[in-house]
């Protein structure tokens, strides 16, 4: 804020008070601004976690007494092609930024065998519809392939759950191993 006149004494008290008054009115303003764009930034980014929080499912490594008996029934032919888990995103235990992202068949065998083996690993599991058929089967198919992988990786925002660009694949799938994947 600049006050300038070309008379010397221009100004008196009274004058310096409503300057100061102003600038210091100014001041509180501009800082005002500065922490609603904070505040607006901090929604934001809150809306973001809550959008991928609500894609991530909970779950864990021990299985408990109805998917035992989901896998005799599998086992027995009993509701063929009923033995499926929701595509999308699992948390295995507490993971973070850099935990590994492993990918599965949404047949629960597939998935359920690959959640049992890594107990005490925290993970995700990216489960990817195969319409209900296992890994190597699905493969087979074409049903576990890179554009159902692909899909999925977009559908969860795994770019903003983790920070790398890494999956690890199922031995029988098409692609075994790990493979980085641009977002």
């Amino acid at each position: 804020l600049d006050l300038e006149s070309t008379q010397s004494h221009a100004f008196d008290e009274n004058d310096q008070e409503i300057v100061t008054t102003l600038a210091s009115n100014l001041a509180a303003l501009i800082a005002n601004i500065e922490l609603v764009d904070q505040i607006r930034l901090q929604v934001d980014r809150q809306r973001q976690l809550y959008e991928i929080s609500s894609k991530i499912r909970q779950s864990t490594a021990i299985l408990n007494a109805r998917e035992h008996w989901d896998h005799i029934q599998a086992r027995m032919g009993i509701r063929r092609g009923r033995h499926r888990v929701q595509p999308g995103l699992y948390a295995l235990g507490n993971p973070n930024l850099e935990s590994p992202v492993f990918v599965s068949a949404n047949y629960t065998l597939s998935f359920d065998a690959l959640r049992s083996n890594l107990a005490g690993l925290d993970a995700y599991i990216l489960v990817i519809n195969t319409h209900g058929i296992n890994v190597w089967c699905a493969a087979g198919k074409g049903s576990f392939g890179t554009a159902e992988i692909v899909k999925r990786v977009k559908e969860t925002l795994l770019e903003k759950v983790v920070s790398h660009r890494r999956l690890i694949l199922p031995q029988l799938g098409r692609f075994a191993g790990t493979v980085t994947v641009p977002y």
